[in-house]
């Protein structure tokens, strides 16, 4: 997990996207405002790169301090803080080679 987390506070999008198949989905509520896609869904890593491209330079201070991994048959949950305080989790099904299928990142209120 430290290269996830060490991924995104470096903000290196094409590090971040290793850890994801080219045919991935990733859902976020987050993807409604910086998109202004209403259902919050990306397909594909070019629009995962997209997405995060934009959302990472209109949050240029943004770093995440790793809490909890939860380890699953095929996935995992990853909790931690970001830059504001805020909790976060992601959930992320991954594929026979390790690499993220599906991704779903939801925020605590």
């Amino acid at each position: 997990m430290d290269e996830w987390i060490d991924a995104w506070n470096a903000h290196d999008i094409e590090r971040i996207l290793a850890h994801w198949a080219d045919d991935c989905v990733f859902a976020s509520p987050r993807i409604a405002a910086v998109m202004g896609d209403p259902s919050g869904t990306v397909r594909g890593k070019d629009a995962l790169r997209a997405y995060w491209w934009k959302a990472l330079a209109s949050a240029p201070q943004l770093r995440f301090e790793l809490e909890e991994v939860y380890v699953g048959v095929d996935c995992l949950v990853i909790g931690y803080r970001n830059h504001r305080g805020q909790r976060c989790a992601e959930w992320l099904r991954l594929d026979r080679e390790g690499q993220a299928v599906e991704g779903r990142a939801s925020y605590a209120g």
